[in-house]
């Protein structure tokens, strides 16, 4: 156990933390809600290139404030069983996922405070502990932390979304839906093409 370890300060800490992260949390969606809007307008004008470009932004911006939530809910669990951490070889599977998220994780935020929260743990709980954070993390965090770019098909779809929310009277124009058919459809021949089946021993079922 790190001899600067002061429980008081800790608690104190993650209790800040949790707040700033619901603080701003609040402001990613008012922000978010300006820009949907903006993103219908844009729509509504034609402009959909420009609305593409903002729902690209809009989408990975969702996903880091999803990941906010769960290390809020991360450190709600440190506060709840806060006396656990006074021991590190003790510590019930629950704590220990919660601690490995927040490190884990918390490099991929802008709040100073995770870091420092991040920090605290690493030092009282040790390198072994955070180098093994990655195996004992939240799979929910490593799939959003490692989701990719958001495709042709899934951004329309969040455009349409978008629309039909605001009263908006749009659909992706369907020259582009031909073409992310035929682009799909070629990436899939490929696929299998790239990776050809075994031919049927005599007396094989046919498939």
């Amino acid at each position: 156990m790190s001899a600067r370890w002061d429980p008081a300060a800790v608690k104190a800490q993650l209790r800040l933390t949790s707040q700033r992260i619901g603080q701003l949390l609040e402001r990613q969606d008012s922000k978010s809600q300006i820009v949907r809007r903006d993103i219908a307008t844009l729509l509504s004008q034609g402009n959909v290139m420009i609305a593409r470009a903002k729902a690209q932004k809009l989408i990975h911006e969702d996903v880091s404030g999803d990941i906010l939530e769960m290390l809020e809910m991360c450190i709600g669990v440190l506060v709840e069983h806060f006396n656990e951490l006074s021991d590190p070889d003790a510590l019930t599977p629950i704590v220990i996922e919660a601690a490995s998220s927040i490190i884990y994780a918390a490099p991929s935020t802008e709040s100073k405070d995770l870091h420092t929260v991040r920090s605290m743990l690493i030092e009282h709980l040790g390198p072994d502990f955070a180098r093994s954070a990655i195996g004992n993390r939240d799979g929910y965090i490593i799939n959003a932390l490692s989701a990719p770019s958001p495709s042709a098909a899934n951004l329309d779809a969040y455009l349409v979304r978008v629309a039909r929310t605001y009263g908006v009277d749009w659909l992706p124009p369907p020259q582009r839906q031909h073409m992310c058919d035929r682009s799909s459809r070629s990436s899939v021949f490929q696929e299998i093409n790239s990776h050809p089946q075994p031919k049927p021993s005599v007396g094989d079922p046919e498939p």
